[in-house]
């Protein structure tokens, strides 16, 4: 197959570009610190508008919306914690991307002790396989 010099273009896009999205919230007016804060937001909650995906990755225009409120509690010297209280109230526990209580935790740990069991008596079985031979 011949790879003209459009197809590799296209290709590099493709790969390269296409993927990257712009940040449509302007955050220039924001010091150093309050845009620590609307980072600090926006990196760890879970997008009410895109199920399982943070907010920083949602692209739709009502996640927009929120990041530019969030922007504006930021301005206003609101700190993360104080913002994502905000929105927990607002938006509930779904936006949160760690599980609350203790049986959310478990349902993070359980896969692991699942593997853990399998991965055990995988070796025990291997060994006793080894001895018998």
């Amino acid at each position: 197959m011949k790879l003209n010099k459009k197809k590799v273009l296209l290709i590099f896009y493709v790969i390269f570009i296409a993927h990257v999205r712009v940040e449509a919230i302007d955050l220039s007016n924001l010091s150093q610190g309050q845009r620590n804060e609307y980072n600090a937001v926006v990196d760890r909650i879970n997008s009410p508008f895109c199920p399982g995906r943070l907010l920083r990755d949602c692209p739709s225009s009502g996640a927009d919306k929120l990041k530019e409120e969030i922007a504006d509690l930021a301005r206003s010297n609101r700190s993360a914690s104080k913002i994502k209280q905000i929105l927990f109230e607002k938006y509930g526990d779904d936006i949160n991307p760690m599980p609350s209580g203790t049986v959310g935790y478990f349902a993070w740990i359980l896969p692991a002790i699942i593997f853990l069991g399998v991965l055990i008596v995988i070796i025990f079985k291997g060994n006793k396989k080894a001895e018998d031979a």
